[in-house]
């Protein structure tokens, strides 16, 4: 019986779902005003300000766009090794949290 029944491969319990926002889309919410760079950016701005709708597991910045606002301070549970690049090119910072050693 164990050779009839379909194997669909494996899916992991524990795997972390994340928001994703793209630095563009950040951009975006900038320049149409829901969004105020002079306070630091957390999850719950991006939640209020429409950039994402759910927080999940925590907030990931990707670096697909461009980013011109200055001095942006992004609080995130992880980000590309590209949006900190850029987003320190225009004077900001992200911030992650530290990771627990094991």
């Amino acid at each position: 019986i164990h050779r009839r029944l379909p194997k669909r491969g494996f899916n992991n319990i524990f795997r972390k779902n994340y928001a994703v926002v793209n630095l563009g889309r950040l951009q975006s919410a900038v320049d149409a005003g829901k969004l105020d760079v002079t306070e630091p950016v957390n999850a719950a701005a991006l939640v209020e300000a429409g950039v994402i709708s759910k927080v999940r597991d925590g907030v990931r910045i990707l670096a697909n766009g461009a980013l011109t606002t200055k001095k942006v301070e992004i609080h995130a549970a992880g980000a590309s090794k590209a949006a900190f690049k850029a987003v320190e090119k225009v004077g900001g910072k992200i911030i992650v949290p530290a990771v627990a050693a094991k």
